[in-house]
């Protein structure tokens, strides 16, 4: 098992008047690895945000995310960037 990361994102309660959702917040990364080699031995936090827009069936979008490292052992500071886009099919 690697490490546990956990997003919270807030929220408009209706979308833009293009139709796109979007939300920022919190990511937080806990030091669960069961393994040195799945996991980066670190706790982090940072900031993360979504936005997507629905049509039909489709859902189009892109996350991201940075991580910083804020407590760990002696392995090597985190500075991690996620950028996601993604596409899905309903």
């Amino acid at each position: 098992m690697g490490d546990v990361q956990f997003s919270a994102f807030l929220s408009p309660v209706k979308p833009t008047a293009g139709g796109w959702i979007w939300g920022a917040g919190a990511i937080a990364q806990f030091d669960t690895a069961n393994n040195d080699r799945l996991g980066q031995g670190k706790t982090a936090l940072g900031p993360t945000a979504v936005m997507l827009t629905m049509s039909g069936s489709w859902v189009y979008g892109g996350l991201i995310n940075n991580l910083w490292s804020i407590s760990g052992g002696d392995r090597p500071a985190v500075n991690q960037m996620m950028i996601q886009p993604f596409v899905n099919y309903n």
